[in-house]
């Protein structure tokens, strides 16, 4: 033999890794290949006499080789699927112990992520539920089936009624034993008649390998175990729980990944939340004049000397309800339940804390417990009073807008904000005698335009109170997924999607409910009623004035206070004649404008401008404003029933615009009534009606248990289940496999939605375009072209060929669009458990399969229920109109 240099020297120098490993993975890992074909022969998929299978065979053949020869042999038949799961599971290992290998491999290499979201890293891992106590299809299976220890590990889950119920499956189980002896008498007298008649032992159809196994399968599958449930219900039972602890580990695994990067289920965060519409505020600062001036007049006045107790003049006081924990405390005394205290620069939040009603009156006022302890809190409304509500404190976005509320009344109250102070001073100064000066400036219209300007600012959506609260929203709303919700498993995972119409519904109402005056300074209250008091109808701008009357002059009793009123009737009118009309987005059309100033429908167009805003938060805000505005608009509507009583003549117009007004209500009624509560809802109602099928499925199987072990009696055919009892073996599968499958379809509908929502806003304009005729220059959403955006385009809507009524039709065409989209989506949760088992050539029905839509019921009774109470109300309403119309006119004829 020759030995080279060149060999020594590798061998001594140089570790020759290279040629080691080619010969660890060229030798084709001989045993290992040896062993899985004994393996693939114990099933016969390779015949008995195959050279693989012989001793001296080892290393002349690899694992690629007998795998390719157990493919040639095998045959792809349901009668074999006994071979087809071997084959597989063969493969499927060795793909395993390969990436074992990799990840050992890449653990060297790759240092460890400080991530709290990953994979299970063990096999029990994937099946172990965050709280099984807490989990709550474990508790329904819990609820149904009440077996101890099974599924929650609680054990007394077991009721009366589950009692029986285990009873009558082992009576069951016990009748289908009796049935199976009469099956298996009735083979053995086939198997001697075919063995006579054919000569062959046990006859010709008689399988030696399968048939003893299937007999001793049905009877281990049929006798009843512990509480009367055999074991092929709990074979049932326990894919259950594996399918539900794989779905739970899953979902719990995909939440903590979602929020970690700072996204919800729905996208970012950004997009979860829609800019409400700005509420008119013009009646604040219209009150606080009123107000102000009050202030100033009681300083001129009276000047501290008509009661020691009002020393100072009147303060800001936050009057409560307290709550039982808060104690009333306050700085003032207490009357009527009530309690005050100094406003100062408190947060509206931190006072309805303290309140029992949710309620918070800004009195302004002097606190005066001797002689003023019939009022709340013993404070005087001296100078008027505004309530305030509260709505859903909880939420952040709220929050900040109740805040800004407050905020702009204490500002306007301490400070001089667009020359409030200074013309409610000028008031008193030109209509009081004492500091008398008859040329005191007083404001203009202009004024009142300067106002709207002002609010608009501090309400703007982009840099104003709005953008602050919608930040706030963003960025401190509850966004993740909380413990709680974690331990109710995959079960809940429906839940969460109501956060979007909640926190977008808070936000939207807390814009909408705004301070609202309740009480006129005092010295105008005490006029007023002395009015009522003469039975005089004063029209609005009247109530307030001063009258030489009788009953006026009573009630006028301290000095200088008809001068009082007189100043204050003053700064009252100013704003109520010729009132000031805030710009609106107005269509043109009279129609449009009017049903969109009494339903809010405004919001439907800016679903258009708002396209980076979720749908669901689009459409949930639409809802919301037009539930809110319909409840304003049925007021309106009993408002004009009530005016047609004493209208003369033009009772029938009132009547009219009454019904019109319900008309319209209702309408709105419905719309919100399904865009804020039912759409949202949707994915919950999908969800759960999904779990109640999976469950009626495992029902389903627990009767079904006995027929499927019965049918494992078969002399005939191959593999262990035969022709008839395979079906059962898939629908076991289907159990265990539908909760995470439930899960996907729910991820599926809500991605799928936004996205196809979002293709929609893309291509809108296409449809407008083909229908109402315009320029095509646009690529953007909705109605608006690049124009809107300075790119130099064409504005949609300056180019509809029928304007303003195109507008609005489109725009509810849009609406229906999105949210008929969202009906079709969200069938996903289950339509992908139902129908994915065909990948596998399984489509077996089951219940699940044949129930119908669930929320397709829901709305048909939604509208019809919405649109009978919606017509109902308003018939009601003008009902109760004519009804009393009839009586007082009885009233005044003296009966007769």
């Amino acid at each position: 033999m020759n030995i080279t240099k060149k060999q020594i020297l590798k061998t001594v120098l140089l570790p020759e890794i290279y040629p080691r490993i080619k010969g660890v993975l060229g030798s084709g890992f001989g045993n290992l290949a040896f062993l899985i074909a004994q393996v693939y022969n114990t099933v016969r998929i390779l015949p008995a006499n195959h050279p693989y299978l012989k001793a001296d065979m080892i290393g002349k053949y690899g694992v690629r080789q007998v795998i390719a020869q157990a493919a040639n042999h095998i045959k792809v038949s349901k009668n074999n699927i006994d071979q087809i799961i071997i084959f597989f599971s063969v493969i499927a290992a060795l793909i395993l112990m390969a990436m074992q290998f990799i990840v050992l491999a890449l653990a060297f290499l790759i240092p460890k992520a400080n991530a709290q979201a990953t994979m299970p890293s063990t096999i029990p891992d994937f099946f172990k539920t965050p709280s099984p106590e807490n989990d709550l299809a474990y508790k329904l299976l819990d609820l149904v089936f009440g077996i101890p220890n099974f599924f929650s590990g609680k054990a007394d889950v077991t009721q009366p009624i589950h009692t029986a119920l285990h009873a009558l499956f082992e009576f069951y189980s016990i009748g289908m034993i009796f049935v199976g002896v009469i099956i298996i008498i009735y083979f053995v007298f086939a198997i001697v008649a075919e063995t006579v008649q054919s000569g062959t032992p046990f006859g010709q159809r008689f399988n030696h390998s399968w048939a003893a196994v299937r007999l001793i399968l049905f009877f281990g599958l049929l006798i009843p175990l512990t509480h009367g449930i055999n074991a092929g219900q709990y074979i049932t039972l326990a894919s259950a729980k594996l399918g539900s602890s794989l779905a739970s580990t899953g979902w719990v695994m995909f939440n903590d990944m979602v929020f970690e990067n700072g996204q919800t289920l729905t996208g970012d965060k950004e997009s979860n939340v829609a800019k409400p519409n700005p509420s008119n505020l013009m009646h604040v600062p219209s009150f606080m004049m009123v107000a102000k001036t009050c202030q100033h007049a009681y300083r001129y006045v009276y000047n501290e000397k008509y009661a020691p107790s009002w020393k100072g003049g009147p303060k800001a006081w936050a009057v409560y309800k307290p709550t039982s924990t808060s104690g009333g405390g306050g700085s003032c005394g207490s009357g009527d339940g009530y309690t005050a205290e100094e406003l100062g620069n408190k947060k509206f939040t931190e006072i309805v804390e303290k309140s029992a009603t949710g309620e918070i009156f800004i009195t302004f006022g002097v606190c005066d417990p001797k002689n003023h302890n019939t009022d709340k809190a013993a404070v005087l409304p001296a100078c008027g009073s505004i309530v305030m509500k509260a709505v859903d404190k909880s939420q952040p976005g709220s929050a900040v807008i109740q805040n800004g509320y407050m905020q702009l009344i204490q500002d306007m109250w301490k400070g001089d904000i667009n020359e409030l102070d200074k013309y409610s001073e000028n008031y008193v100064k030109r209509y009081v005698s004492v500091g008398s000066d008859p040329n005191a400036d007083l404001p203009n219209h202009d004024y009142k335009r300067k106002w709207a300007k002002y609010l608009d600012e501090y309400m703007d959506e982009n840099n104003g109170l709005i953008s602050r609260a919608v930040r706030a929203q963003i960025d401190e709303g509850h966004w993740e997924m909380p413990q709680e919700m974690k331990n109710y498993g995959w079960a809940g995972a429906g839940i969460w999607y109501n956060k979007v119409a909640e926190q977008n519904g808070a936000l939207i109402s807390a814009v909408r409910q705004t301070p609202v005056g309740l009480l006129y300074p005092d010295v105008m209250e005490r006029v007023k009623k002395a009015k009522e008091k003469e039975d005089k109808k004063p029209s609005t701008e009247d109530q307030t004035s001063l009258v030489n009357s009788a009953e006026t002059k009573k009630i006028l009793v301290r000095p200088g206070e008809d001068e009082v009123a007189r100043a204050l009737n003053k700064a009252r009118l100013f704003w109520e004649k010729n009132p000031f009309r805030p710009e609106k987005k107005l269509t043109g059309n009279a129609f449009i404008d009017t049903v969109n100033a009494v339903l809010g429908t405004q919001g439907l167009f800016d679903m258009c401008d708002n396209t980076d805003t979720h749908p669901l938060a689009q459409l949930s805000a639409v809802g919301k404003s037009m539930l809110d505005s319909s409840i304003v608009a049925f007021t309106a509507s009993m408002g004009f029933g009530f005016l047609s009583i004493f209208a003369g003549e033009f009772g029938a117009t009132a009547s009219a615009i009454s019904g019109m007004f319900g008309t319209v209500a209702s309408i709105g009624f419905l719309v919100g009534l399904i865009l804020f509560y039912v759409l949202p809802f949707m994915p919950f109602i999908y969800f759960f009606f999904a779990i109640t099928g999976w469950v009626k499925g495992i029902f389903e199987a627990m009767v079904a248990m006995p027929l499927w072990a019965l049918a494992h009696l078969r002399i005939d055919g191959d593999g262990i289940a035969g022709e008839a009892a395979i079906g059962g073996y898939f629908l076991i599968f289907e159990i265990f496999i539908r909760p995470i499958l439930i899960v996907f379809g729910l991820l599926a509908a809500v991605t799928l939605f936004a996205g196809m929502v979002k293709v929609l806003n893309e291509i809108f304009y296409l449809v407008m375009s083909n229908v109402s005729g315009h320029d095509p220059k646009s690529n953007t959403a909705c109605f608006q072209g690049p124009g809107n955006s300075g790119n130099g385009g064409t504005d949609i809507k300056a180019e509809m060929r029928r304007g303003p009524i195109d507008e609005f039709f489109f725009t509810i065409l849009y609406t229906i669009i999105v949210y008929m989209i969202g009906m079709g989506c969200f069938k996903l949760i289950d339509m992908i458990p139902n129908n994915i088992l065909r990948w596998i050539n399984a489509e077996l029905p089951s219940f699940n399969d044949e129930r119908g839509d669930p929320a397709a019921g829901l709305m048909q009774y939604v509208t019809l229920g919405g649109s009978e109470l919606g017509g109902s109300l308003g018939k009601s309403l003008g009902e109760v109109g004519t009804g009393m119309k009839g009586t007082i006119q009885q009233f005044m004829s003296g009966g007769k």
